[in-house]
């Protein structure tokens, strides 16, 4: 039995608007893995070396704060990344934002295509026009629905992508995908 829990939220900044959304979508437990490695897997050839470097600020940040918490760290699956850059990339050169995608996609149909079905908890948080991995973070923790994905304390991966596009809306698009197993 699946449940689905949206949250949706606008912040603004200075010179122009920055846009928050949030989903988490949840399934029966399955048995966990861990493992000391703050990664899993490589980033592809197709990642940006900007994507990367942020993609590794973020995972730094996002553990600082559930540390914070008492929470277990998150680990950075590139694998996972594929599916937020995809987004990202497709929000961006589209024209729109939101969960779906413009194949009508949700988070879970992204991540289910690229081989990852064996999970338990799906979440996401995608912002716009945050202009450094330091600033999403804000934005994120900052709202109520993105911080209570970031604390979720039965997630244990995450992916990032990060899209800049500058005949795009917001310019700058973020995606942080979240896995429990």
């Amino acid at each position: 039995m699946k449940t689905r829990r949206l949250w949706h939220g606008i912040a603004t900044a200075s010179a122009f608007a920055m846009a928050l959304c949030c989903a988490a979508q949840t399934e029966q437990p399955l048995a966990s893995s861990s493992s000391a490695s703050t990664e899993i897997g490589v980033p592809i050839a197709g990642f940006s070396e900007t994507m990367v470097t942020y993609a590794r600020e973020v995972l730094v940040r996002i553990n600082q704060i559930r540390s914070e918490e008492k929470l277990k760290p998150v680990r950075l699956n590139w694998k996972l990344a594929e599916a937020s850059l995809w987004h990202a990339k497709d929000m961006a050169s589209k024209g729109y934002f939101d969960h779906k995608d413009s194949l009508g996609r949700t988070s879970k149909d992204r991540i289910e295509a690229l081989g990852i079905k064996d999970w338990k908890v799906i979440a996401q948080n995608i912002a716009g026009g945050a202009a450094d991995p330091a600033t999403v973070v804000k934005m994120w923790m900052d709202s109520p629905g993105h911080r209570k994905n970031i604390l979720r304390p039965d997630v244990t991966e995450m992916g990032i992508g990060y899209y800049f596009d500058p005949d795009s809306k917001y310019l700058k698009y973020w995606v942080q995908d979240f896995l429990g197993r």
